[in-house]
């Protein structure tokens, strides 16, 4: 009886240690196939730190006095202009808002090798490695996408304090989607990598973070738009969110990019911000970068006179143009005044639907400075459809262009086969009224 009970005991420490010894291997195996199994374990069990960021950025608390009058020297960073830059440096991308209550998006470019693939898609599958370096934990970044005017969009997004959410924005409008939640599958805090991922699908949207799926939501009305990543700022600025190792597919092609050089990136590159006296516009090859008075919808005018001096710092200044546009109402659409590196000048109306108006034939101004590092001043004036222009001071004449578009004005830098950085400097913005 004895000997039998001891037999049983044998066996049962026999059973138990293999099984100990089983699932060592099993977890070897797991931490082999999930090298982040520990911390994926650690935030299984974390709880919120914080509260759940802003729901909304708060609405501006600048005083836009009517009629509308800007002088501004650039003398120091204000509101009034955004202040971001984006640049691929040490094998990635980095974004940088250096204001609260702001936002930044970077524009995914399309398939170099199949131009019926540009940067408006509907369907994709998109996935990204993204990094806060700096800032407060209150920002929120993502992908952005669907996005047909610089603020009409959707966006799936998550923050530091380990919160995600998904919004869609209409012309500025924000509603939730999917308001803030806390998720343990986020990695919180700053220099913590995450993996984002979006798949869009007609009405079907999936958002899946560190390779978890948090949601599938319906997008009622799907449409084309661009494909972006961004990030805003609520109540602090001097934010720092880096993005590396795209994966993609949409219309049947896949992309990628590791960010190895700026050269070769799928993003679009540049700035726009006050620094040493002057507003600096940065963009990459086949890009343009426009920035108006911010907030845009209460900057609108429709008779105006603005002035503006604009210097070509960087790139093939025949790869370049830049000059001033007016009635943009946030649609990509807009009235250019434009001068080429030759110093053609082109007044153009691009629309959002493809239907753009040439007011005159290009045609050279001999008042117009060319070259790297020469300054222009522009001198535009615009009242009942009646535009007319001086350049460095010499009246080159006016042109009528029907009934004054309304809409924000400002300054823009078009690119071709060239990277550039054009400079502004002593702007002033004056609304005519009746």
């Amino acid at each position: 009886m004895g000997f039998s009970s001891r037999r049983a005991m044998m066996n049962i420490i026999y059973a138990l240690t293999g099984l100990v010894i089983v699932e060592l291997i099993i977890l070897c195996s797991m931490i082999v196939v999930v090298p982040d199994l520990p911390q994926r374990l650690q935030r299984f069990n974390a709880t919120p730190q914080a509260d759940a960021p802003p729901a909304r950025q708060q609405p501006t608390s600048q005083n836009i006095a009517r009629p509308l009058k800007i002088n501004d020297a650039f003398d120091t960073p204000t509101p009034l202009w955004d202040q971001s830059y984006v640049a691929v440096h040490n094998n990635q991308l980095q974004t940088e808002l250096f204001l609260p209550q702001a936002e930044v998006y970077t524009l995914w470019t399309g398939i170099a090798d199949d131009p019926s693939i540009g940067s408006r898609v509907s369907d994709f599958d998109l996935q990204v490695d993204v990094t806060q370096t700096r800032g407060g934990d209150d920002a929120a970044y993502g992908i952005r996408f669907r996005q047909n005017t610089t603020d009409s969009y959707i966006m799936a997004a998550i923050n530091a304090r380990g919160y995600w959410r998904i919004i869609r924005s209409s012309f500025g409008d924000i509603s939730d989607m999917t308001p803030w939640q806390f998720s343990h599958h986020i990695a919180p805090g700053l220099n913590a990598t995450n993996q984002l991922r979006v798949v869009a699908s007609g009405a079907q949207i999936i958002f899946y973070v560190n390779g978890i799926k948090l949601t599938t939501i319906s997008d009622l009305s799907p449409t084309s738009g661009q494909l972006t990543l961004a990030a805003t700022t609520f109540t602090s600025g001097d934010l720092a969110v880096n993005f590396d190792n795209v994966r993609g597919r949409t219309a049947g092609k896949s992309f990628h990019d590791e960010f190895d050089s700026p050269t070769t990136a799928i993003f679009s590159q540049g700035g726009s911000y006050s620094r040493d006296g002057k507003y600096h516009i940065i963009s990459s090859e086949n890009v343009s970068v426009w920035q108006n008075p911010l907030p845009r919808a209460k900057t609108e005018v429709q008779d105006f006179h603005m002035k503006v001096d604009g210097t070509i710092v960087s790139g093939d200044p025949k790869q370049i143009a830049y000059g001033l546009l007016f009635g943009d109402k946030g649609d990509f659409g807009h009235t250019m005044v434009i001068f080429n590196g030759s110093g053609q000048i082109q007044i153009i109306r691009n629309s959002n639907d493809g239907k753009d108006q040439a007011y005159i034939d290009p045609v050279i101004v001999k008042a117009f400075r060319t070259g790297v590092g020469v300054s222009n001043t522009i001198d535009m004036n615009l009242r009942n459809g009646e535009l007319s222009l001086k350049i460095n001071d010499i009246d080159v004449g006016s042109v009528n262009i029907g009934k004054s578009p309304t809409g924000s004005v400002g300054m823009i830098v078009i690119c071709a086969k060239t990277a550039a950085e054009v400079d502004f400097d002593n702007v002033t913005v004056t609304e005519q009224t009746p």
